[in-house]
């Protein structure tokens, strides 16, 4: 009879488990939920910037998110005038329409401004503030568009979030949306709150506001808010490289991750070709060099010593023109500094320097030069500069005599 000794016993059971697609209770259970991914663009209007909400938008299309979020001022607005209104909501409509995802939007000041707006918006967009769920998450989007002071904020809307707020089950994380930045003028400098207060008996964990065009961000009593700056509206700050950005959000079973993007940090796969990065490396190589190095003089000097860059158009359907300008220390001085230079196709030219070095060698000068390799790109060409050493001979008045002693003259005339 065929024994199966212990050991082995449970490697056999997982294993059959496994063929008869069943969990083996030995085995921890594992979280089939995958991380939500989704984004949060900024205000586009109030000094609207041209392209910009566009490069946006394009952007996040390539992160392919789950869903997005606005923070709302979507169109001009300022107007009951429905014909222009409805032209506004028509061309924002197509203008986010490479997004291929669910988008849902919070009201802002310029969306609706005044109540009369308020069918204008619903007609295109919804209801201003409502909520809705995405898997383990519990969204509210509030309508605080018309109101610039939490103490004036709509007891109605006040009513339906708390109603809104004690309806969500224990399972799911809360995350707010609301236009203008309450939070701002109230909690960031120890004032009461009223919407804080019922975030933290609900336990919501993040708020995101738009409105100051301004990224800017904290945590007060364990929620996390953030403001969230342009996409597209008018923005002067810069001070830290954020002037126009999108937010990028990560919920997993550690939490909520928010990651702000600048713009123009998410290009296209195909932005730079194989064929392209070959030109480039070509227009690199074969454009700038030199026809023959600088000589160094006695004691590594150099005075106007005369030399040559050579630059030349490698390429078939583009002129090449720009300046070549030489970066050098205090010790070295290149005349002219710069040259600027233009090659048809397949042309060539030398451009004439001369070199002076009176202290260190070293840093040796280097330059560039921003070269074209394609219709629309262009990459920076660099060189340092080429130079040489003359060998200097001691001529002998007898052969020296191999003694592994060093007393002839001539080693006594050594040359640095």
């Amino acid at each position: 009879m065929f024994k199966i000794q212990p050991k082995y016993l449970t490697f056999i059971i997982i294993s059959i488990l496994v063929v008869l697609n069943t969990d083996p209770i030995l085995c921890e259970p594992i979280s089939a939920s995958p991380p939500i991914r989704f984004a949060i663009i900024g205000d586009r209007t109030g000094d609207a910037q041209e392209g910009i909400y566009e490069q946006a938008v394009a952007e996040i299309a390539r992160l392919k998110p789950d869903f997005v979020m606005t923070v709302g001022d979507m169109i001009e607005g300022y107007t009951s005038d429905t014909t222009i209104l409805n032209k506004e909501w028509d061309d924002y409509k197509a203008m986010i329409s490479p997004l291929d995802c669910p988008i849902y939007y919070t009201p802002g000041n310029h969306d609706i401004t005044f109540d009369g707006m308020q069918p204008s918006f619903e007609k295109h967009i919804g209801k201003p503030f409502h909520s809705f769920e995405w898997q383990q998450l519990h969204f509210i989007i509030l309508d605080n568009s018309r109101w610039d002071k939490i103490s004036s904020f709509p007891e109605e809307q006040l009513v339906w979030l708390k109603d809104d707020l004690e309806s969500v089950s224990s399972d799911k994380q809360i995350i707010v949306f609301m236009h203008k930045p309450y939070w701002y003028s109230t909690i960031a400098d120890n004032k009461p709150d009223t919407l804080h207060s019922l975030f933290k008996a609900f336990n919501v964990k993040s708020v995101f506001t738009g409105h100051f065009h301004l990224y800017f961000s904290a945590e007060f009593d364990g929620i996390k808010y953030t403001g969230v700056g342009s996409s597209g509206g008018g923005a002067e700050d810069d001070s830290f490289d954020m002037q126009y950005h999108f937010l990028w959000v990560t919920v997993n079973s550690d939490g909520i991750h928010l990651a702000p993007i600048r713009l123009n940090s998410v290009t296209s796969w195909a932005i730079n070709t194989v064929y392209e990065a070959r030109t480039q490396n070509m227009v690199k190589n074969k454009g700038l060099s030199f026809l023959a190095p600088v000589v160094l003089g006695d004691n590594l000097k150099v005075n106007d010593a005369p030399f040559s860059l050579h630059l030349t158009n490698p390429l078939s359907d583009i002129s090449m023109f720009g300046t070549f300008t030489w970066d050098s220390s205090d010790n070295w001085q290149i005349t002219p500094s710069e040259q600027s230079f233009d090659l048809a196709v397949g042309e060539s030219t030398d451009l004439k320097f001369t070199a002076t070095c009176n202290g260190a060698l070293y840093p040796i000068p280097t330059g560039s030069t921003i070269l074209p390799f394609t219709t629309d790109k262009t990459t920076k060409a660099n060189v340092t500069l080429s130079y040489t050493r003359t060998a200097v001979a001691h001529k002998c008045d007898s052969p020296p005599i191999i003694d592994g002693s060093i007393e002839e003259k001539q080693w006594m005339q050594p040359t640095s």
